[in-house]
């Protein structure tokens, strides 16, 4: 992470940022909470990353992906989230991750 970076990531309307700091080490995360309703679908998310106050982004990725259907305490039982997971490198861009 750079510095005076700021990263922001966005489903839809629904956008999370975060500036980078120079105590900041290895990598980063941001997430974007979505309605519970959502339930599994494809949704598009930019991933955006902007160095300083102004100017365009330096990095604007966009991707579509799946929300799966996760049951973390097992079938039946509380709670039930839609997820998905993107990588970002700088050599290969925005990927799933697994």
């Amino acid at each position: 992470m750079e510095p005076g970076t700021t990263y922001r990531l966005c489903v839809g309307a629904s956008c999370q940022a975060r500036t980078a700091r120079a105590q900041d080490a290895g990598p980063s995360f941001l997430q974007v909470a979505l309605p519970d309703s959502v339930g599994a679908r494809k949704v598009s998310v930019r991933f955006t990353a902007t160095h300083g106050a102004a100017g365009p982004p330096a990095v604007d990725e966009r991707r579509t992906v799946k929300l799966t259907k996760s049951q973390p305490n097992g079938a039946g039982c509380g709670p039930t989230a839609y997820q998905a997971g993107l990588t970002y490198d700088p050599g290969t861009g925005l990927s799933p991750h697994h």
